[in-house]
């Protein structure tokens, strides 16, 4: 298996001039180093998952920025030996005041043949973080 495509969009909010009023934004990155490779040993998730391929994206986000919410895109592809059901998928932010997502994501659970999923949702691992952060994609 494989990952394909992996895009974060980064919702941000700005402090303007000290005030409690704010403004928003929003900056994106794309993985852009080839295609992720995937562990398959990487079945659970035990409050500190690990993969043996992990796959890093560093988002610079402007001065007096703070992130509001994270949404994250991506398509896995299995290949001809493994179908869609066995994919999983697992968000950090690896940056001070980051977390875990706090749940491994599954592939289609009835889908038996080999292919490709596109998955997309929001992620709140990188909430209040205000400087650049570091996101880890693991996949099995």
């Amino acid at each position: 298996m494989k990952i394909r495509k992996l895009l974060l969009l980064i919702i941000l909010a700005f402090a303007i001039g000290g005030s409690t009023y704010a403004q928003q934004g929003t900056t994106s990155v794309t993985y852009t180093d080839g295609d992720i490779p995937t562990d398959k040993y990487f079945y659970s998730y035990y409050g500190t998952p690990f993969s043996t391929c992990p796959a890093s994206l560093t988002v610079t986000i402007p001065v007096d920025a703070f992130i509001l919410n994270t949404e994250v895109s991506y398509d896995m592809m299995s290949d001809e030996n493994s179908g869609v059901y066995r994919q999983r998928s697992h968000f950090r932010c690896v940056s001070p005041d980051g977390i875990n997502e706090p749940a491994i994501t599954k592939g289609t659970t009835n889908n038996y043949s080999p292919g490709t999923e596109s998955y997309s949702r929001t992620v709140d691992i990188a909430n209040g973080v205000n400087y650049i952060p570091k996101f880890v994609f693991l996949s099995p």
